[in-house]
């Protein structure tokens, strides 16, 4: 009995040993573990080693990819781009001309010589910063690109500066202008006050050579009965599929770079219905941006139905309205990018394709139409019949009525 009693009594001391073993080491476990971290937090509240770290992160981080719609330099490296920028220093005037240069390479340079008829650039100081794509992340139009450069190089503007955008080797009060006396706020983003009342009335119309052209897009079940339609020219049998199935339409403007042709008349109109300012202008291919699509279409980058039928008519004197504010400076207005597919190039679509009837864009803020209005048609309908390769990620016409 004694011995058993002994032999327990040993049992519990050693587990008793045991158990304060291991929390002996689960101690100093933590104690290791709460050094670690302390140590840690000592590293990351240093400014020095903070500062680095972030800039680390940053570089490490920087996206490489850049977003559809984003403008390139590329893109804009044959422009002859001059930046002009007005404010005043101290309460002195101060103009700022910067040249956005395309030789070996692509770089800005600050050139005090004012603009003139001779306008390439001579004496300039090169701007050492590496025009690197991932700077303009966010930037969709020209007038973005001219945002971007203005915080690289402006750093004493007392309050608002006035931005002008140049084709230097274009000595023309319209095609010489990209943009005009665009504002910026003290701290260079566009000067867009909160309160500002849109009240004034924007009128668009193409009456000047170019119509504005209607596209329908079904999507084809029986190609086949479409393609025997086609080649009867049974318009009526035609028009009887666009009725019955599901189709999208959109307003577009093509361009293939006439100049004379390609223009609309506007009139910006005040809230009593009185005329501010009109005239026409050109709608230029290099003044269509990508702002987005406005809705999905039935062909688009992510939907390739197998067929497809396009019906297209021109419309007589289109026109379009917007609700703008007083200071709306046309020739700052930019146009969107209106291609509805970008694997289907029917004939009769432009080179470039915009609309007068979807965003427009001045000093930063985009704009939509609130009303269209048509006069009629010219009924000079066009018809075509695409099946997609999807080898080829391309839409391929197989029969056309026009």
């Amino acid at each position: 009995m004694f011995y058993l009693l002994n032999t327990t009594t040993m049992n519990i001391e050693e587990e008793i040993a045991r158990q304060n073993r291991e929390i002996e080491n689960s101690l100093a476990k933590m104690t290791e573990s709460f050094n670690a971290q302390m140590k840690r937090m000592m590293e990351a509240t240093n400014p020095l080693k903070f500062q680095r770290a972030k800039k680390d992160e940053t570089e490490d981080n920087e996206p490489e990819e850049i977003v559809k719609g984003q403008i390139k330099w590329d893109d804009i490296e044959d422009w002859n781009c001059t930046f002009v920028y007005e404010y005043e220093r101290k309460g002195k005037a101060v103009s700022m001309r910067v040249d956005l240069i395309n030789t070996d390479e692509l770089f800005l340079a600050l050139n005090d010589v004012p603009l003139s008829e001779e306008q390439e650039p001579r004496d300039y100081k090169k701007i050492d910063i590496e025009l690197k794509d991932t700077l303009l992340k966010g930037c969709v139009d020209i007038d973005d690109v001219g945002v971007v450069i203005a915080k690289m190089i402006i750093k004493d503007n007392d309050e608002v500066v006035l931005m002008s955008i140049y084709n230097r080797n274009c000595y023309d009060e319209e095609y010489g202008v990209y943009s005009a006396q665009v504002e910026l706020d003290k701290d260079l983003n566009y000067l867009i006050p909160k309160d500002e009342e849109c009240d004034c009335t924007l009128t668009l119309t193409a009456d000047m050579g170019r119509p504005v052209m209607w596209a329908i897009f079904v999507e084809i079940c029986n190609p086949d009965k479409v393609k025997q339609f086609i080649e009867d020219e049974d318009t009526y049998e035609l028009f009887e599929i666009v009725r019955h199935y599901d189709y999208e339409d959109c307003y577009l403007f093509n361009i293939w770079g006439d100049e004379d042709e390609e223009r609309i008349n506007y009139k910006l109109e005040d809230s009593k219905g009185l005329e501010i300012v009109s005239g026409d202008i050109c709608i230029r291919e290099n003044n269509v941006f990508d702002y987005g699509k406005e809705k999905n279409y039935i062909v688009d980058k992510n939907n390739h139905p197998k067929y497809v039928m396009v019906f297209t008519d021109l419309l007589i004197d289109f026109s379009a309205t917007f609700k703008v504010p007083s200071w709306f400076i046309m020739q700052s207005c930019h146009f969107a990018d209106a291609n509805p597919s970008n694997v289907m190039y029917p004939m009769a679509f432009g080179d470039t394709i915009s609309s007068i009837s979807s965003t427009i864009c001045c000093n930063g803020k985009r704009y939509h139409a609130v009303e269209t209005e048509e006069h009629g048609r010219k009924k000079f309908m066009n018809c075509y019949l695409y099946e997609y390769n999807k080898k080829r990620e391309f839409y391929k016409e197989i029969a056309s009525l026009c």
